[in-house]
């Protein structure tokens, strides 16, 4: 395995670790309301970028592209933020890092259904 599918597993595995330990220490009772960030961290950081990783990995052709580089980057970039936001969000109330890297998130989203549209074309133009 090389290239994207890579870096999304890598990130993953980094993600899910993470969430591992904080869960951890949730249990041991130091910050049990962090719940919400470390379910964030679990599904978006360990489970989709999983997923993106196979996608890519089946898919090397979708994986070779600038598009493919900008969904990582943008995913990577919004995990940044909204983890450590939600986290403040939860203890102070200050939503703005939270809802920025929710957005980035979600603008992460664009690159990877633009590769998604460009394959079915492609495909659909093979097939006839």
């Amino acid at each position: 395995m090389r290239g994207i599918s890579f870096w999304f597993f890598i990130s993953a595995m980094f993600y899910g670790v993470g969430s591992i330990i904080f869960g951890i220490q949730m249990s041991a009772g130091q910050g049990a309301g962090f719940a919400t960030a470390n379910v964030q961290l679990t599904l978006l950081g360990f489970l989709t970028m999983t997923l993106f990783g196979l996608y890519y990995n089946a898919v090397p052709q979708a994986a070779h592209s600038r598009l493919a580089r900008l969904h990582f980057a943008a995913a990577t970039v919004g995990m940044w933020l909204m983890i450590p936001g939600v986290a403040i969000a939860i203890e102070d109330g200050n939503l703005l890092l939270a809802m920025t890297g929710s957005a980035v998130m979600a603008i992460s989203m664009v690159p990877f259904v633009m590769i998604l549209r460009r394959l079915r074309r492609i495909a659909a133009h093979a097939a006839g």
